[in-house]
């Protein structure tokens, strides 16, 4: 019994357990909190809905629910990637959302930084730049 624990615990990523055990304590966490038992389809989709929609973008959720995933899979025995009604409601959450496109740096702006910054400050920042922008 002792060679089968040990061959179950092996399962979660050696680099990122720490992080799984983590995300797994704070479900458990949760999970008290609400004075919920055990775990179903619709625990799963309050937990997703109340606890992360707030907090995360839909791919930090994807993640988060595969540690949730992996943990429970290992540590109770739950297999919740058979909850279709949880991926459907990840899968509509990654749909309507909307990334934010990050900023661009437009060449007037290097150039008058490149201009008009102090060579006594920042030399050490213009060169790398100048050079990136003649080639």
């Amino acid at each position: 019994m002792k060679q089968a624990e040990a061959a179950c615990l092996s399962l979660l990523p050696r680099k990122s357990k720490d992080n799984y055990d983590k995300e797994f304590r704070q479900f458990e966490e949760w999970r008290e909190q609400q004075g919920l038992n055990g775990v179903n389809e619709e625990v799963m989709l309050a937990y997703f809905h109340n606890y992360y929609r707030r907090k995360l973008a839909p791919s930090s959720m994807w993640t988060k629910y595969s540690m949730v995933k992996s943990t429970l899979k290992v540590y109770k025995n739950v297999d919740i990637s058979k909850y279709g009604k949880l991926i459907s409601y990840l899968k509509n959450e990654t749909r309507t959302h909307k990334p934010k496109k990050a900023k661009t740096l437009e060449r007037e702006y290097v150039e008058k930084f490149l201009t008009q910054a102090p060579d006594s400050k920042y030399l050490m920042i213009k060169v790398p730049i100048h050079n990136f922008f003649i080639y």
